[in-house]
């Protein structure tokens, strides 16, 4: 990682000082110094925001899902689990960011299921998007439900369903326009118990399934991540007389129908029980990296290529962490170009040298608790994690509580830079002084740093600009 000398001047009738471009700069972006990256510039968001969710009618308690997704540039479909008597019920909405004040606007709560269960969302195209779950008790079915989004509503376009009971476990992602592969434990009305792989497809208003693929004789922990448009990387444990391994498998897909190729255990061994202890991510066409607890204190890494129908390593690590990571949400992003691993509030980058990768800490966030579910998702190159809140009854209705934070910009404020500079360049920023970089300012209105530009000051941060004309701020 390069980095810069502090270099002080007073450039422009102030104090300036010259950093490494974490990203794109533009000149008059508001900017502060990466946690734990030193002397890295990058664009400025000052804290971890909370915001009060939609309200759910009943007095019953409600909490956001952990099942998100990206629907379109900054939309997001949000389950909402509603606990009434007897089994309660599963809902949807959906939040647009605006990212000039990175907050969310929030759409009215939509039913689209009868009770509650767990649930998994695909995206299969712009604002849609198909929500599959297995429900708690009850008649308890696996459903695939699609559904569109216009605005700010959803609209349900059609539903399947086929007879189940119990669950243990669920996990879909787009394999290309109206299709989604999906991943289910569940126990039939017989008693037998498997693990299943299907690809799930929407025609006009028909929702279908393709032939159901066996993966596991049994119910498991996994996850799964697409690497081609027919082609998905699975990640399973397998119990073997209460000790749990990982494998890894190759699963390509043709006119519905799933072939398995062999699967591969881990090495290093990645371990556990549950599939919130492992992440996985798609690098690029045939390439996945998949990350879990290698030791009592250890994380692991490992990447795949996955050409063949058997996976090859190509490049491996681990990491000491001081304290079991047992118990936290581990998920695995990528932009192209860099890997991000999230473990509770702890954010990791990926560096990748031949064979070996290591994990480098680049911030820790302000959070209630380590351990709240969390679900990541990219918006034009940043990364929002979301907190699954509680509810508060208001009125006689249940309002969700709805935390997230922006990775990819940093909570310290260092001041304006000065010049458009691309990533790894170096970028002069004011920390003091008169920036004359801005547009459209208030003469006299006081402005606080926000997604790497300025706001009219809400009180939300410490930090407050006066505009003294309608191009220039006094920092």
């Amino acid at each position: 990682m390069s980095k810069s000398t502090f270099t002080q001047n007073n450039g422009g009738g102030g104090t300036q000082i010259v950093l490494t471009a974490n990203e794109d700069l533009v000149a008059g972006q508001t900017v502060g110094i990466a946690s734990n990256l030193e002397n890295q510039a990058m664009k400025a968001v000052l804290a971890t925001r909370s915001q009060t969710g939609p309200t759910s009618t009943g007095s019953n308690s409600t909490s956001n899902g952990e099942a998100i997704c990206e629907i379109s540039p900054n939309k997001y479909a949000v389950v909402l689990e509603r606990s009434d008597s007897p089994y309660g019920e599963s809902k949807v909405f959906i939040i647009e960011l605006d990212e000039d004040t990175m907050t969310f606007t929030f759409g009215a709560i939509s039913a689209y299921l009868s009770v509650k269960g767990i649930h998994s969302i695909a995206k299969i195209d712009t604002d849609k998007f198909i929500i599959s779950s297995v429900a708690y008790a009850g008649s308890a079915d696996l459903v695939s439900t699609a559904c569109s989004v216009s605005g700010l509503t959803v609209t349900v376009i059609g539903a399947i369903q086929v007879g189940c009971i119990d669950y243990d476990n669920i996990k879909s992602e787009q394999l290309d326009t109206n299709r989604v592969a999906l991943v289910v434990s569940k126990r039939s009305s017989g008693g037998a118990e498997s693990s299943e792989l299907v690809e799930v497809s929407l025609s006009g208003a028909t929702v279908s399934y393709g032939t159901f693929k066996t993966i596991i004789g049994g119910i498991s922990a996994f996850t799964l991540a697409v690497v081609d448009t027919n082609k998905v990387a699975l990640v399973c444990a397998v119990s073997s007389s209460g000790s749990y391994t990982r494998s890894i498998s190759i699963a390509t897909v043709s006119a519905g129908v799933w072939t398995l190729g062999t699967p591969l255990t881990m090495a290093p061994v990645i371990s556990g029980d549950s599939s919130l202890k492992i992440g996985i991510a798609s690098y690029s066409t045939n390439e996945v990296y998949v990350s879990g607890q290698g030791g009592s204190n250890e994380l692991s890494i490992i990447k795949y290529s996955t050409t063949t129908a058997t996976p090859t390593v190509i490049a491996s690590g681990t990491i000491s962490v001081g304290s079991a990571p047992l118990g936290l949400v581990q998920s695995i992003v990528t932009d192209g170009t860099n890997i991000y691993l999230f473990r509770g509030s702890i954010v990791y980058k990926v560096i990748e040298s031949g064979s070996v990768l290591n994990l480098s800490i680049v911030t820790g966030l302000t959070v209630a608790s380590a351990n709240q579910k969390l679900a990541v998702s990219s918006s034009n190159g940043y990364y929002l994690m979301f907190y699954s809140g509680g509810s508060t009854l208001i009125s006689g209705n249940m309002v969700s509580d709805f935390s997230y934070h922006i990775q990819g910009m940093t909570n310290l404020y260092t001041g304006i830079v000065q010049n458009t500079v691309s990533r790894g360049g170096s970028a002069i920023v004011k920390i003091s002084g008169i920036d004359g970089n801005q547009t459209g300012l208030i003469p006299g209105a006081t402005y606080e740093p926000s997604a790497g530009g300025l706001i009219p000051s809400t009180g939300l941060t410490p930090y407050t600009l006066q505009a003294t004309s309608s191009t220039e701020v006094n920092i």
